[in-house]
């Protein structure tokens, strides 16, 4: 089911892709994925799910495999072809994770390309907060990913000219340690805690009453 009723998607911090045999962009399938996720089980289409990411039915299709055989998501598919005159659609389960980041919503919401969404997410774990954490900068990142320096670093130039991603000054006195990088308020990524203990307390009286 989704956390905290359904208000964000929880994305599992993953690293090392290419021993997954996973491409960043399939973060962006997953998060599309997971959205669907609720009480009774997660079984959207094909469609539904190109549709929320942005992108082409073919290349949900094709990221699908390279997840399942990453073994980030489990597919059930169905035995029969043909239910009720209707194709039926695969189910999808997920490994539960500790560590994870809240993906908001409103992140489907964004007109960006497919590469700069993808790169937006897989990203995400390198921030805290909307700073990068101490310690990390893109060759870092490149090494931890298993993702090339050169494609990294050209989704973040992309992103800071459309302004989700800010650029700081850094200053060389201070070492390696600076953060460069900053997530910008164009999507709410700092999650409430406030407004979670309220969303279970509303939950709790409408089940009391």
């Amino acid at each position: 089911m989704n956390y905290v009723n359904g208000q964000f998607v929880a994305l599992p911090r993953l690293t090392n892709l290419k021993k997954l045999k996973i491409k960043y962009t399939d973060i962006l399938t997953y998060v599309s994925l997971r959205s669907f996720d609720g009480d009774e089980g997660c079984f959207p289409s094909y469609e539904s799910i190109a549709s929320r990411a942005g992108c082409s039915r073919d290349f949900v299709i094709k990221s699908l495999k390279r997840l399942e055989k990453g073994g980030v998501v489990a597919i059930k598919r169905p035995r029969k072809r043909v239910v009720r005159n209707r194709l039926p659609v695969n189910r999808y389960e997920f490994t539960r994770s500790f560590n994870f980041d809240p993906i908001p919503y409103s992140f489907f919401e964004n007109e960006l390309s497919l590469n700069d969404k993808s790169m937006l997410l897989i990203l995400r774990q390198f921030f805290y907060n909307l700073n990068m954490r101490l310690g990390y900068q893109i060759t870092r990142i490149s090494s931890e990913l298993g993702v090339s320096y050169k494609v990294i670093h050209q989704r973040i130039e992309s992103l800071v000219k459309l302004g989700y991603i800010k650029k700081l000054k850094v200053d060389r006195r201070r070492g390696s340690f600076q953060c460069k990088y900053q997530y910008t308020d164009r999507i709410d990524w700092i999650w409430d805690l406030t407004d979670v203990h309220r969303s279970k307390q509303a939950r709790t009286f409408l089940l009391v009453s």
